[in-house]
């Protein structure tokens, strides 16, 4: 599916900032967009880095790089922040699992999603009943 109307394409600057979500039904597709981390230094608002797992937090203090590790802290966080929306509960509560190659996923298949990030933007796109990537 593929998504024509720029309205759907919902941005949200930051964590305090919810974009304006709709219910994700059977067979809908929702696209995000937030910015990534645009300077070289990397640093990371700590509320981004609060909503992780232990697992995820372990892993982005292993990335050398600080701009690849925020933005795989600010990917993650919005990811979860995403998913806790929809699944109606907090984001650290989200069980999230790693597939088959290495990609993360709902434990339950509740919902499916996927992410892609260059330096300054984080897109990610949710959808039920089917699988999609962007």
């Amino acid at each position: 599916m593929w998504l024509s109307d720029p309205e759907n394409l919902f941005i949200a600057p930051d964590l305090r900032s919810p974009p304006e979500i709709t219910t994700l039904g059977a067979d809908d597709l929702q696209l995000f967009s937030f910015p990534g981390c645009a300077s070289d230094h990397g640093s990371i608002d700590t509320a981004y880095f609060d909503l992780l797992s232990l697992a995820e937090k372990e892993r982005a203090q292993g990335i050398k790089s600080p701009l690849n590790r925020a933005t795989f802290v600010q990917s993650r966080a919005h990811l979860r922040w995403l998913l806790g929306y929809h699944l109606g509960i907090p984001a650290q509560e989200v069980p999230l699992v790693m597939g088959a190659h290495g990609k993360p996923q709902h434990r339950d298949h509740a919902i499916e999603f996927n992410l892609s990030h260059s330096k300054d933007v984080i897109v990610m796109g949710m959808a039920r009943g089917t699988e999609m990537g962007v």
